[in-house]
């Protein structure tokens, strides 16, 4: 044919930046011109790899036509530069992209653009519009075309996404999709009821990576998705002049993970009505859009409300098109064509008609049917498959047409592209006729030697729900994947199916293909893919190990090497070809191992192993940012206020190498405002150190995986920032958090810092308050789950520093920096700092006055004081051990005798408590929590014989004599819960209490209800498993000595008491007088009156002296004081052990939903 000037037009180069069916596909149409109204002839120029010489595509125009591109495999389509040149160098008049590839790349088409090529297709504006779902969804919004909820803004970064499946309740789903490309690639639904807001992370990521691959565009968003729906859309035409028409709807419900295996045109579920309403917000869309060219809206149908959705649009001619062309009788690729030629809508329905197209429904169905070149496995997945048709014999007759690049036996299927193989397109005049007529032509489609997906599809068309149209929707495919899998099977063996089966006849061709001659060996290929590098060639002489060729397979380079030594005769394959596994790469002549085998080893090997490539020296020089030596002016400010850096308190705290470390090379969210340099230098970070280490491993002979001495480590770092807490800071918390809550274990947190940081400026567009950040709710829930931590306040620690500081099960705090700092700074604690108090118009207050350590010691905030951050780091390790377990070794010095004469000869003296719990307890394993509040009781934790327990005592050198006030029923109930929360360890109880306080004064407090949930406390405790050892070692009056004993004298393991012990129901003085108020009144003279009451309650402590309510049954017994610790420890021993909660959470007992 020639291709001159002639006197009906121009000839005009095409280039057609595509392959196989697609390529032949525009080749096609393109061969139909002149039309009558398009004087024009097309050259179709081919492009094409060098493993793709003997192509279709390639074969189907003149040799001068076809142009070869730099790369290899996929890659090679995707270089648009090269092929922008290849354009020019040619004399192209313009480029058809076809779908797939680089067809919705607005870099590509305004690169094409300029070059002064014509683009077949919407233009690079319209491909930024609608190729890009978020801005195509905000112009659905501004038309009134409903759309589903979703992630806003142009990008969604995973805090976004985040966020927005917590807004949409725990019981749905959502879905993430990649904003550019379709096919189904960068797309993955997430159940939130399954794998909760924390499945979204992994979904996130992999979509984001399957996007850059698939794209070259990693943004991805997020939609709510709606279940039992159908995927309806709408193939729309328009000029460019706000002129848009359509061609009606097409379903394509039938999908496997979004990618489409089936498609049918009409839709068989819409009615007239739903049809119009859908087609009706695809065509104000595109006409408010000004559409020019090809493209599909796509939409989310519910047969039950009759609700459609705006889904995406496709700014492109779709793999589908073919069943349009079939009812309609309009040919879409001539179409694109002409619009790219300039032609009007008017001008184009002169030969074509395709206006009237648009205003009588089709009375034809068409289905396509996509076979592919895979393997369906029985878990779901999906692998590509490669191989050479052995056999392939298309299905023919009236109403069947085949769109493949297969043209014949011996086509290769590359696994590198596109599984595509062909497309069965079945056209009847009714659905039920075109589903027979696809079944019948399935079966007809002889096709061996690869493996395909044919009898699954021939299952799925054959499954009653999609011969009927019923109960079908868009993951029909996977709810029904078991049945049609096993259904498949019957298929494959039917005896339409061709023999051998496709895997054996590629088994047996794999025998027959080419062997090496007698003598000689074969290299064969250990995977399919593609030939990146042959660094050999023939008559060179190889040694065993030697790398003899690159192959791209999965987007990954693999090295071969030889596996013998031997002399090249004969190179199989060549560099960019496409190979099988198990196909020969070359033949050799084996030789006897020379002296140089040992020399060819991979140069990797041979480098020193303490040669620092460049990429890990610039990691090392990184990870020094980190370290004190870097921020020597900052690390200069913090000893003058005497304090230590937060690595320096890491050291202190966790056991010599054992911190693992995690977002170290965070930066805080202020790259809008600093460079990196300055980011670098300032934020590294991003002011909190955190991750997973050993405490207190030498107290455990423990040595296996995973250690009893494992914890949580989170130390904020005040020399970033002042500790403040910003983006990337609140998501290296939330990612500790999370770990604590998967993998159970106590945690420590230094909260040092200002809280929340108003300056990260980068997240400005896309962040108001913040307030979505699930760190504190995180914090609160591995307290709420029972896992021991224990937080360090030291210097300023304000508003969500603090918040989290008083999460903490047990708050150590510091009296500031180091007596003798230069500038020595005092802790100060508060919900909010000076800056935000003066802001509130609450005053001006230094930092120092906000909460200073006698307010929080006073008020219960801080449970135990230490001097500076090194007795803080000691304090911590010891307060953790107790919730990690008893110790194998212990220490006893004191004598246990002592406690004989240690109670003063007195009912009435004062004593101090601690002296007896000092006796009691292991050498030095005594600490007191909360000592600057609710003084009448003294509460901690201590060890007996190693074994961790907790500590109640009345106290009588309080002012109350020992009397329970709120505060002090607040402080029991805090230790009584800490326990019963962390299910740790049983309690001792030394009760000296003659009761609860009464009176108008203390009714003010609120003792009503704190009095009664000590008691709920005590009970609750028992009930989980905690057992209370009670020991009356004096009064034990009324209801706050039952609350102190358990609950009563005998709700607890053991009540037993000093012979020092008296009890009654309440104080005894006080009950003589009320009980014998009218005996004692008519008794007139003063002195019998008080010689009567002394009688009365002496009698009375005689009665309620230990030995008689002891014989009454009201206690246990009653024991030597100075056998009070031998008393408990045989106590413990014969008590059932507690596993803290942490332990058997990571023993797999979890209670409630993974977050």
């Amino acid at each position: 044919m020639s291709h001159a000037l002639t006197a009906e037009g121009r000839e005009l180069g095409l280039l057609i930046a595509n392959r196989g069916e697609s390529a032949l596909r525009i080749q096609a149409s393109a061969a139909q011109f002149p039309l009558p109204d398009a004087a024009v002839r097309f050259k179709p120029l081919s492009i094409y790899t060098q493993s793709e010489v003997d192509a279709a595509h390639v074969l189907a125009v003149p040799p001068e036509q076809r142009l070869l591109l730099p790369g290899i495999g996929p890659r090679a389509y995707l270089d648009d530069e090269a092929i922008i040149s290849l354009a020019k160098k040619n004399g192209a008049w313009g480029i058809a992209p076809g779908y797939g590839f680089l067809s919705e790349s607005v870099h590509f088409a305004k690169a094409v653009e300029s070059a002064g090529l014509v683009w077949v297709g919407p233009p690079s504006d319209q491909l930024a519009l609608f190729g890009d779902k978020v801005s195509a969804r905000q112009l659905a919004r501004q038309c009134g075309v409903p759309i589903l909820p979703g992630t806003q803004g142009e990008e969604a970064s995973l805090a976004d996404v985040e966020a927005f499946a917590r807004s949409v309740g725990q019981r749905d789903k959502i879905i993430i999709k990649a904003l550019s490309g379709g096919g189904g690639r960068g797309m993955q639904v997430v159940d939130l009821a399954t794998v909760g807001v924390e499945g979204a992370r992994g979904a996130y990521q992999s979509c984001q990576r399957e996007a850059q691959t698939a794209f070259s565009d990693g943004r991805v968003y997020a939609e709510r998705y709606l279940e039992q729906a159908r995927h309806i859309e709408v193939q729309i035409v328009g000029d460019g002049s706000g002129n848009v028409t359509h061609l009606w709807e097409r379903e394509c419900s039938l999908q496997r993970r979004h990618q489409k295996l089936v498609e049918i045109a009409p839709s068989p579920t819409l009615d007239e009505a739903a049809a119009k309403s859908v087609i009706s917000s695809a065509l104000k869309m595109a006409k408010e859009g000004r559409y020019k060219n090809l493209g599909t809206f796509e939409f989310l149908y519910l047969p039950t409300t009759h609700e459609h959705f705006f889904m995406e649009a496709n700014p492109r001619i779709q793999v589908e098109h073919t069943i349009t062309e079939q009812i309609t009788g309009v040919d879409l690729v001539a179409v694109q064509l002409q619009i790219a030629l300039g032609k009007m809508l008017p001008e184009i329905d002169s030969s074509m008609s395709i206006l009237d197209r648009s205003k009588q429904r089709p009375r034809l169905t068409s289905i396509q049917i996509r076979i592919n070149s895979e393997e369906f496995l029985p878990d779901g997945r999906v692998v590509a498959t490669g191989g050479q048709l052995k056999t392939f014999m298309p299905p023919t007759g009236p109403g069947v047409r085949v769109d493949t690049a297969a043209t014949a036996a011996g086509y290769k299927a590359d696994p590198a592209f596109d599984s595509l193989l062909a497309k069965v397109i079945v056209t009847a005049p009714s659905y039920q006729s075109a589903v027979n007529l696809a079944q019948r032509s399935l079966a007809g489609f002889s096709l061996t030697g690869i493996e395909t997906n044919k009898a699954f599809l021939a299952a799925l068309i054959s499954h009653p729900s999609v011969v009927d149209n019923t109960n079908v929707h868009t993951r029909f495919v996977e709810e029904k994947f078991n049945e049609l899998h096993d259904n498949s099977e019957t298929f494959k063996s039917s005896p339409s199916s061709p023999s051998p089966s496709a895997s054996d006849t590629t088994k047996q061709e794999k025998q027959s293909s080419l062997s090496a001659p007698p003598g000689q060996e074969a290299l064969e290929m250990p995977m399919a893919g593609i030939i990146a590098d042959l660094p050999v060639k023939e008559g060179d002489v190889v040694e065993e190990g030697q790398e003899v060729a690159i192959v791209e397979s999965m987007k990954m380079e693999h090295v071969v090497r030889a596996h013998s030594p031997g002399r090249i005769t004969r190179l199989v394959s060549q560099k960019g070809s496409s190979v099988q596994s198990g196909e020969p790469l070359f033949f050799f002549e084996p030789q006897e191992d020379s002296a140089s085998t040992s020399q060819s080893k991979d140069a990797e090997e041979e480098e020193s192993f303490d040669e620092l490539r460049d990429d890990l020296k610039a990691v090392l020089e990184r990870k020094k940012l980190l370290q004190d030596q870097a921020r020597a002016s900052f690390v200069k400010r913090r000893k003058e206020a005497g304090f230590l850096t937060a690595r320096e308190n890491l050291d202190l705290l966790v056991d010599e190498g054992s911190f693992i470390e995690y977002g170290d090379f965070a930066l805080a969210a202020q790259r809008s405002r600093m460079s990196e340099e300055r980011l670098l230098s300032n934020t590294s970070g991003d002011g909190v150190v955190i991750g997973w280490a050993t405490v207190n491993r030498l107290n455990f002979s423990h040595s296996a995986a995973p250690s009893p001495a494992r914890c949580a480590i989170v130390i904020y770092d005040y020399l970033v920032l002042a500790g403040t807490q910003g983006h990337f800071h609140h998501l290296k918390l939330d990612r500790i958090f999370k770990s604590v809550l998967d993998n159970p274990a106590p945690l420590i947190l230094y909260a040092e810092g200002g809280g929340g940081r108003p300056g990260d400026m980068d997240l400005s567009n896309i962040k108001v308050a913040g307030m979505d950040t699930p760190s504190f709710a995180l914090m609160a829930t591995i307290r709420s789950r029972g896992y021991p931590s224990v937080g360090l306040a030291n210097g300023y620690t304000f508003a969500g520093n603090a918040a989290l500081l008083g999460t903490c099960d047990i708050v150590v705090a510091t009296e500031g920096g180091k007596r003798d700092a230069e500038k020595r700074v005092h802790t100060s604690t508060g919900m909010g700092g000076p800056a935000m108090i003066e802001g509130g118009g609450l005053g001006v207050f230094k930092p120092e006055e906000v909460g200073p350590l006698r307010t929080h010691t006073e008020n219960g905030g801080y449970d135990v004081i230490v001097p500076t951050e090194v007795e803080g780091a000691s304090m911590a390790k010891m307060l953790i051990g107790y919730f990690q377990g008893p110790l194998a070794k212990y220490e006893y010095t004191n004598e246990p005798k002592r406690l004989r004469t240690i109670m003063p000869r007195s009912r009435v003296r004062a004593y101090d408590v601690r002296r007896i719990i000092e006796v009691i307890a292991d050498d030095d394993s005594f600490v007191e929590l909360g000592a600057g509040w609710g003084k009448s009781v003294v509460t901690g934790l201590m060890r007996l014989q190693g074994q961790p327990v907790g500590i109640l005592a009345s106290s009588v050198l309080s002012p109350l004599g020992g009397a329970i006030d709120a505060s002090s029923a607040l402080k029991a109930i805090r230790l009584i819960r800490l326990l019963d929360r962390t299910q740790s360890m049983h309690l001792v109880v030394l009760c000296d209490s003659p009761g609860f306080m009464v009176g108008p004064t203390h009714e003010r407090e609120g003792g009503l209800r704190i009095f009664a949930e000590f008691f709920e406390a005590m009970a609750r405790f028992g009930e989980e498993g905690g057992r209370v050892f009670a020991v009356t070692i004096r009064k034990a009056y009324g209801l706050g000595a039952q609350a102190m004993l358990g609950g009563s004298t005998l709700y607890n393991f053991v009540s037993a008491s000093w012979p020092t012990a008296e009890f009654a129901g309440m104080g005894i003085e006080g009950a003589v007088r009320l009980a014998m108020r009218k005996e004692l009144a008519s008794i007139e003279d003063e002195k019998e009156r008080e010689a009567s009451f002394r009688g009365m309650v002496d009698m009375m402590y005689e009665r309620g002296k230990a030995e008689n309510v002891a014989s009454l049954g009201e206690i246990d017994t009653v024991i030597d004081p100075g056998e009070t610790r031998d008393f408990l420890c045989r106590g413990l021993s014969t008590a059932r052990g507690r596993v803290p909660k942490w332990k058997r959470d990571s023993e797999g007992h979890l209670h409630g939903p993974k977050l």
